[in-house]
């Protein structure tokens, strides 16, 4: 995948919500390819995520707690060895691989904000994705959400 510039767009909160039904319905020599992450990242492989809306739960932030823990509801791991860095979940959903005719912007001086401001600091918010607030959000240096989701 890696030699043909393929990338993967991922939806890892599919292991907390569906986690456990595919604990019950896939074989168990399968369980291990269920929304890979980690493989897909060692191997040098580009990685996105999704939410998979409407299907999928429109929160980024518990895509990326699942991506971090592997947790189905029932609290039972899937696939631990597939998880994350909490910032390697961030970046899922951040600097992610670019789509074709997609421009992808950096946060530098003179361009445009594509910022995301919490209501704390990363030290604290990477410890639990799955509760992170955010307080504002600035696309292409417009503020596009005011307040906490």
């Amino acid at each position: 995948m890696r030699q043909l510039g393929i990338s993967v767009v991922t939806q890892p909160g599919f292991i907390a919500t569906r986690g456990d039904v595919y604990r019950r319905e896939v074989d168990p020599q399968e369980q291990p390819w269920l929304y890979r992450l980690r493989g897909l990242v060692d191997a040098g492989i580009p990685l996105a995520g999704s939410s998979d809306a409407p299907f999928g739960d429109l929160n980024p932030w518990a895509a990326m707690q699942a991506a971090v823990d592997r947790k189905c509801e029932s609290g039972v791991l899937l696939g631990v060895d597939e998880g994350l860095s909490p910032e390697q979940a961030l970046a899922l959903f951040t600097s992610s691989a670019p789509a074709p005719g997609r421009e992808w912007r950096r946060v530098a001086v003179g361009e445009p904000a594509d910022l995301c401001l919490l209501s704390q600091p990363w030290a604290h918010a990477r410890k639990a994705l799955g509760q992170v607030r955010v307080r504002a959000s600035l696309q292409a240096g417009r503020v596009t959400w005011n307040g906490d989701i």
